[in-house]
C-alpha cells in the first residue's frame, strides 16, 4: 500500500509540473503603446521681469508590439519593433538686437526605430504563477531636428545608431490560462551609441561614441506589461 501511495504521489507530481509547462509550438504576441505630455516652467533671472518665467511642453509617444514562438517546452524566441517620437517647444530670446528681446519658438524633435531580437526562459511552479529571464539585442536609430521661428543659428540635425544587450528578470501571473500579466524590476544591460550633429553656419560638424554598463533592481525600476499565449 505505501509503494502504491508513493507512485501515485510521484505520478501526480509529474503530472503537475508537465502541466505547469508553456508547450512547444505556443505562440505570444505582446507589446506596449504610451503616451506622455509633460510642462516644466522655468526662471530665468537675466530675462526682463515680464519674461523670466516660461513653460518648456513635451510630448512623447511609443509603440513596440512583439511575437514570438515556443522553440521547446519553456523556451520562447522572438522579436520586438518599436517606434517612438518626441516633440520638445520651449520659448527662445533673441537678445542680439536690442535689449528689449524678441521672442521666437524651439522646437526640437526626433523619431526612434528598434528592432530586438529576445529568448525567454520560463519557469512556471505552478499554472498561474512564474517567472522567465528576457535575453535581448537590441539595435535603434533615430533622427533629431532643431529649429526655431526666428534666426537658424540655433537650428541643427543629427542621427545616431546604437546597439545593446540586456537581461530581465520577470514575473508572469495568468489571471486566465491564455493571458500574461508581467512585472518586471530591473536588470542587468550593456549598450553603445555613436551620435554625428550635421555642421551648420554656426558650428562644424562633431561626432560622439558612448558606452555604457549596468544593472540596476528596485521599485523605481518597476514594468508593467501583458502577452497573447496562442495555444495555451
Amino acid at each position: 500500500m505505501y509503494r502504491s501511495f508513493a507512485l501515485a504521489t510521484g505520478l501526480s507530481i509529474l503530472a503537475l509540473s508537465a502541466e505547469a509547462q508553456i508547450a512547444q509550438g505556443t505562440k505570444l504576441l505582446g507589446g506596449s503603446v504610451g503616451y506622455n505630455r509633460s510642462t516644466t516652467t522655468w526662471n530665468n533671472s537675466a530675462a526682463p521681469v515680464a519674461q523670466r518665467e516660461y513653460e518648456q511642453t513635451s510630448r512623447s509617444f511609443n509603440v513596440s508590439p512583439q511575437a514570438g514562438v515556443f522553440i521547446a517546452d519553456n523556451l520562447a524566441a522572438g522579436v520586438s519593433i518599436g517606434y517612438s517620437s518626441q516633440k520638445t517647444t520651449t520659448p527662445y530670446y533673441n537678445y542680439s538686437s536690442s535689449s528689449n528681446p524678441e521672442v521666437y519658438q524651439q522646437t526640437a524633435r526626433s523619431n526612434t526605430f528598434s528592432v530586438a531580437p529576445y529568448l525567454r526562459y520560463y519557469y512556471m511552479p505552478t499554472t498561474a504563477f512564474g517567472v522567465f529571464g528576457h535575453l535581448s539585442v537590441n539595435y535603434n536609430t533615430s533622427k533629431s531636428q532643431t529649429a526655431t521661428t526666428g534666426p537658424d543659428q540655433l537650428d541643427n540635425s543629427g542621427r545616431s545608431n546604437g546597439f545593446g544587450i540586456g537581461i530581465t528578470p520577470t514575473l508572469v501571473f495568468f489571471p486566465i490560462e491564455k493571458l500574461g500579466l508581467e512585472l518586471s524590476f530591473g536588470g542587468i544591460g550593456y549598450g553603445r551609441s555613436t551620435s554625428k550633429l550635421d555642421a551648420t553656419r554656426t558650428q562644424a560638424e562633431s561626432k560622439a561614441t558612448s558606452s555604457s554598463f549596468g544593472a540596476g533592481f528596485g521599485l523605481n525600476q518597476l514594468s508593467l506589461g501583458a502577452s497573447y499565449y496562442l495555444g495555451r
